[in-house]
């Protein structure tokens, strides 16, 4: 049996898996086996996701011999990383919780820092940063800054004694760059919505900043390394009605849930309805009944939003766009639908344009 505090393990690691390329779990593998905190006070639940069997036997192959690994094998009519991760929830048992992609790999250093960093403080929830690896040159770069102060190692945020306005961007949204509490999240009963096909972090996340009552924020500790894969959802904005609707639900939940809260919602409203506007604008068979549709559906939250200000969050380009796009493109539905049909009948490549932009 692993060495364990209070009779359980220091951390618990999930990990979902749709279609998993092996060689890259086996990096994520060994980037748990070298945690400085020691593998045998890792648990890793592992779930195998509407995956084969023959996907099913290769991890277990993999990860044969050690007691403080679970794989488990989960077929449902969910097609995101939701409903795996909050099975995975439900099995750890581990003090403090962690979630690593497939595809993805920790520093050696992260677990200890934050495991140190949690017991230390008594926090429910430590914030660290990520950089990224792709395989493909054309994806959007993803760039993690912080409003905080990133010249300290570390700040600590008591609730009630914070600026709305930097916490919700200072730890980012990412749930792969956190340790929880574990108990923490099951006392709130906190699981991830699999109703939500994108940015379901964001709905997570605030969930915790709403009902922690302490966190710490790592603004120097890079201890997460992210692969961007060319075919993932955030990396294509062209998409049929079917599942573009989903997404627009899962970002009325987001705002409702946020502004239901009381949370500063600005930055990530603008976020969210950023990307599902360049969504709109690139994607090609996308009728005026259904750009209403998502009009009435979100245009309650659409007025909330005030203007984005320049920073090293956001460029003045970007912040240009995050203030005008979503009163524009989702807002006015018939103008937007004459401007789409007007760039198709011109060749306008959309989504070259909206990518290029947003680089």
């Amino acid at each position: 049996m692993a060495e364990e505090t209070n009779n359980r393990y220091w951390v618990s690691v999930v990990t979902p898996g749709y279609n998993i390329d092996m060689e890259l779990f086996e990096k994520c593998f060994e980037s748990l086996k070298n945690q400085t905190i020691g593998f045998d006070k890792i648990e890793w639940v592992v779930v195998s996701h509407n995956s084969s069997d023959e996907q099913f036997d290769k991890i277990n192959k993999i990860v044969a011999g050690h007691e403080n690994i679970k794989v488990y094998k989960l077929n449902n009519e969910y097609h995101t990383p939701s409903s795996p991760r909050n099975y995975g929830i439900d099995n750890a048992t581990g003090k403090y919780l962690g979630f690593l992609d497939a595809d993805d790999t920790y520093y050696p250093e992260v677990l200890e820092q934050c495991y140190a960093e949690l017991e230390e403080e008594n926090a429910q929830m430590v914030a660290f940063r990520m950089d990224t690896d792709t395989n493909d040159e054309s994806n959007l770069e993803v760039k993690q800054f912080s409003l905080l102060d990133q010249t300290k190692r570390k700040i600590v945020i008591e609730k009630g004694n914070y600026d709305q306005t930097k916490i919700l961007n200072g730890p980012g949204m990412m749930i792969t760059t956190k340790l929880y509490s574990l108990d923490f999240i099951n006392s709130i009963g906190l699981r991830f919505d699999p109703e939500v096909p994108f940015a379901e972090d964001n709905l997570f996340n605030l969930h915790v900043m709403a009902n922690m009552k302490k966190s710490v924020i790592m603004p120097q500790l890079i201890g997460y390394r992210y692969y961007l894969n060319g075919g993932s959802l955030v990396q294509s904005f062209n998409r049929k009605e079917a599942e573009i609707w989903p997404i627009a639900v899962g970002v009325s939940k987001i705002c409702e849930t946020g502004l239901s809260y009381g949370l500063y919602m600005n930055s990530i409203m603008c976020s969210v309805f950023g990307y599902l506007s360049a969504m709109l604008l690139t994607s090609a068979d996308v009728s005026l009944e259904f750009r209403e549709k998502i009009a009435d559906l979100l245009v309650p939250y659409i007025q909330f939003l005030e203007t984005v200000e320049p920073s090293k969050l956001d460029s003045k380009q970007t912040a240009k766009m995050l203030t005008i796009m979503p009163k524009m493109v989702i807002a006015k539905p018939q103008l937007m639908y004459k401007f789409h049909k007007l760039m198709h009948t011109l060749g306008v490549d959309m989504e070259a344009q909206i990518k290029k932009r947003a680089q």
